[in-house]
């Protein structure tokens, strides 16, 4: 089974063993239900391998179904067997790139505010997908931003809160 990270393009690709490239692929996505999702034209890649990318905006469990045709009009199948995949579309690596900016993995901090104490008011959090964009502190590789409010009764911490932006 393939797993399809939400929102992120995913690779669609059925293989001829003879590398033959003259063919004309098709891909349907169903869901698990069995409604036909979307249909996607595979142009021939490089040595018999048909393709494209499709990005998956609703988690759930699909399959694809491939089939080769020999004409353009897609009327006249060929003798290459017709092939299926499971594919499960979820936001498990989304969470586990929040999870690693949580635990402080190549994050930025600051827009800090202090109270006359010097205790922490607020603060923005922004996680970044490499160190050297961490450093950089732009709009480059920005995966996450949170923001942070501290609240304190009589000189000690008594809210905080981290909240997604």
């Amino acid at each position: 089974m393939l797993r399809a990270t939400l929102g992120e393009p995913v690779p669609i690709q059925v293989q001829v063993s003879t590398g033959q490239s003259d063919l004309f692929g098709l891909a349907k996505v169903y869901n698990l239900s069995g409604t036909l999702v979307t249909t996607i034209p595979l142009p021939h890649i490089v040595g018999g391998l048909y393709g494209d990318t499709h990005t998956f905006t609703d988690g759930g469990h699909y399959t694809v179904v491939y089939q080769l045709f020999t004409d353009v009009g897609l009327s006249t199948p060929s003798t290459f067997d017709i092939e299926a995949e499971a594919i499960e579309a979820n936001s498990d690596k989304t969470n586990i790139l929040r999870i690693l900016g949580l635990t402080h993995d190549n994050v930025r901090i600051d827009e800090q505010t202090y109270n006359t104490e010097g205790h922490l008011l607020t603060s923005r959090i922004r996680h970044y997908d490499t160190e050297a964009n961490a450093d950089a502190g732009g709009l480059s590789g920005l995966l996450n931003t949170w923001q942070v409010t501290a609240t304190y009764t009589a000189g000690a911490l008594s809210d905080y809160r981290v909240t997604r932006s």
